[in-house]
């Protein structure tokens, strides 16, 4: 039952999702979010291990050891390899800025393997250059085995 239930979630989240939320108006993706990827993918390809922790919007959600957990800062940096692996990395490093998607849960890149949230000031203005990432959907999902 599990597996049927994970099969229609992930079904409705790759398949559905996407033309859902882009028929109800996806939000516009700004030259801002495009600059703030673009840097994401840059660390990621030169492997700025430090740069990616400071740009975590504690606590980072992702999966360590197959399991989904929530890391810090320190945590993220131990478990860097694990987090940020070769699928993370291929997916993240073929994304065009411009197929960029955008909704009211921040910018997805990857099919959903990374998302970034845009922090607001206090009065909840959203900050020109206060991007974090606060998920990493770092296991490849194999459909086949669902």
């Amino acid at each position: 039952m599990k597996k049927i239930l994970t099969f229609f979630a992930l079904f409705f989240v790759l398949a559905l999702g996407p033309s859902l939320a882009l028929a109800s108006d996806a939000d516009p993706v700004s030259s801002a979010d495009k600059a703030y990827f673009v840097s994401v993918r840059d660390a990621i390809i030169k492997n700025d291990k430090k740069w990616l922790a400071s740009q975590i919007n504690a606590p980072l959600l992702c999966d360590i050891k197959g399991k989904r957990t929530e890391v810090n800062k320190e945590q993220f940096l131990k478990h860097y390899d694990e987090i940020i692996n070769a699928h993370v990395r291929k997916v993240v490093k073929e994304q065009d800025v411009e197929d960029l998607f955008k909704n009211s849960f921040g910018l997805m890149a990857g099919d959903g393997v990374l998302w970034i949230v845009q922090i607001a000031d206090d009065d909840g203005n959203p900050k020109e250059d206060g991007y974090r990432i606060y998920t990493i959907n770092n296991t490849p999902i194999d459909l086949s085995k669902l």
